[in-house]
C-alpha cells in the first residue's frame, strides 16, 4: 500500500473511504468504485467539510483497482484533495488487506444526498481545481495538431453507460446531433478511439478521440472549451465545476427522492436539454446557446477601454 503525506493537522481524526471497504453494511471489496462523477461529488463534499473543520486530520482510503475505476483512476486522490487531505492510503490491489483507519468515518450516506442539499444552499465553497499540468499541455498539443479554433465546443456522446441505462441515447441520435452542429459550431468530439468504428461522424468535426484521451486530458479539453455538451455523466459535472457553460442532455430535470445528479452552476449557465428531444431540436438548442455566449463575449470585449 502506498501512503502519501500531504498535511500535518492533528485534531479529531476522520477518514473518507473511496475504496468501498468500510461503508456500513458492505463487505470488503463489494462496494463499487468511485467513478468520474463520484469523484466530483467527493471533491465538493470534502472541500465543504474542510471549510467547516479546518484543524481536523483527514485520511483518504483510495482503491483504484476495484470495478468501476478503469477510467476514473486517472483522477487520483492526490489531485482531488490538495490542501484538504493530510494522508492518502492507495491500495496496490483490490484484494489487499487494509486495516480500518481510526477516527470518524465520513461518507456514511450517499454523496448525491449531499449534492442535492448543496445545490439548494447558499454556496460558500467554490471549486478551484484545475486539470494537472501535463494533461493541460497534452490538450494544447492536440488542439494545435488538429487546428481547432479557440472558441470550440466539446461534446461527449453517452450511449454505452452500463449502469442507469436510462441515461443513454442511441449512437444514431448522437451522430445526428453532431452532424447538425458541426457545420455551425467548432465541434470537438470526446470519447475513446473505438468511437470511430461505432459512429460515422462528419469530416467537419474534430475527432480528437482517435488520440486515445485519458479522462484527465478530456477534462483539460473541456476546461479550455467555450462550451460543453454532455449526458448524465461525470464529465458534465466537472464542466460546470470548471465554470464552463454546459448543455446537460438529461433524461429528466426533476430531482427524485433524496438525491440529485444534475450539474451545479458556479456562475456560468447550465442549460437542460431533454434526452427525449429529436436530434434537430437538440442541435438547435446547442447552436442557439453557443451564439448567445458568443454575443456575451463580444459585448464584454467591446466594453473594455482601448
Amino acid at each position: 500500500m502506498k501512503i502519501q503525506k500531504l498535511g500535518n493537522r492533528g485534531q479529531s481524526p476522520a477518514f473518507f473511504d473511496m475504496s468501498g471497504r468500510f461503508r456500513p453494511g458492505r463487505a470488503p471489496w463489494y462496494g463499487q468504485g468511485f467513478r468520474i462523477g463520484d469523484r466530483a461529488a467527493a471533491y465538493l463534499y470534502l472541500k465543504h467539510w474542510r471549510q467547516r473543520y479546518p484543524a481536523r486530520r483527514l485520511l483518504i482510503v483510495e482503491d483504484n483497482w476495484i470495478e468501476g475505476t478503469e477510467y476514473s483512476r486517472w483522477l487520483p486522490a492526490k489531485w482531488l484533495f490538495p490542501g484538504i487531505a493530510d494522508e492518502i492510503w492507495s491500495t496496490d490491489s483490490a484484494k489487499e488487506v487494509v486495516k480500518r483507519p481510526g477516527g470518524e468515518p465520513l461518507y456514511t450516506d450517499t454523496l448525491w444526498t449531499f449534492w442535492k442539499s448543496f445545490a439548494r444552499s447558499e454556496r460558500t465553497v467554490v471549486p478551484n481545481l484545475e486539470p494537472d499540468t501535463l494533461a493541460s499541455k497534452r490538450a494544447d498539443t492536440i488542439l494545435q495538431d488538429f487546428k481547432v479554433p479557440a472558441d470550440y465546443v466539446t461534446i461527449q456522446p453517452l450511449f454505452d453507460a452500463t449502469y442507469d441505462r436510462h441515461r443513454n441515447q442511441t449512437i444514431g441520435w448522437w451522430q445526428s446531433v453532431i452532424e447538425r452542429i458541426a457545420g455551425r459550431v467548432p465541434t470537438v468530439v470526446l470519447g475513446v478511439p473505438a468511437l470511430s468504428k461505432q459512429m460515422k461522424l462528419p469530416h467537419n468535426c474534430y475527432q480528437i478521440f482517435v488520440r486515445g484521451l485519458d479522462p484527465m486530458v478530456s477534462l483539460a479539453l473541456i476546461r479550455k472549451a467555450a462550451m460543453h455538451v454532455g449526458g448524465a455523466t461525470g464529465t458534465t459535472l466537472w464542466a460546470s465545476m470548471f465554470r464552463v457553460p454546459t448543455v446537460a442532455v438529461y433524461n429528466s430535470w426533476v430531482s427524485t427522492g433524496s438525491t440529485d445528479v444534475r450539474p451545479i452552476s458556479f456562475g456560468k449557465p447550465v442549460i437542460y436539454s431533454p434526452l427525449s428531444d429529436i436530434p434537430e431540436a437538440t442541435a438547435t438548442r446547442i447552436t442557439h446557446v453557443y451564439a448567445e455566449l458568443k454575443k456575451e463575449v463580444a459585448g464584454a470585449v467591446s466594453a473594455i477601454p482601448g
